[in-house]
């Protein structure tokens, strides 16, 4: 990951002293090779995985994560998993981005997410 300039910024009051935690918001580049030749070079931050008009969110939420989940070899596809969160709360945005390696696709997918949780 890669510090950006930009971070988010908790503050709560606790017997009469203001307290605050910053979060340092970060980009990740992911990069996809194989023997012959770079397949996928990309820089993802939150801005370009949440819809800009979910500001609030945006504003309080950090990248969190990202991961490799699963390669289908029948799909010939990448399945990576990644998550925006508010931090210190359950408030996320969990997201999928699936790369098909033969046409270079890189699909974006926000799964349904149960409200119970």
């Amino acid at each position: 990951p890669k510090f950006l300039d930009t971070y988010v910024r908790q503050e709560w009051e606790s017997q009469d002293t203001i307290n605050s935690i910053t979060y340092i918001d970060i980009s990740l580049q992911v990069k996809i090779v194989n023997v012959q030749s770079i397949l996928l070079d990309t820089i993802l931050v939150k801005e370009n995985i949440i819809h800009p008009e979910d500001t609030s969110f945006l504003k309080q939420a950090t990248f969190h994560g990202y991961w490799l989940n699963d390669y289908d070899p029948e799909k010939n596809t990448l399945t990576f998993n990644g998550n925006i969160c508010k931090p210190d709360t359950d408030w996320c945005l969990f997201f999928n981005h699936i790369y098909n390696i033969e046409t270079g696709a890189l699909e974006f997918i926000i799964p349904e997410q149960d409200s119970d949780y």
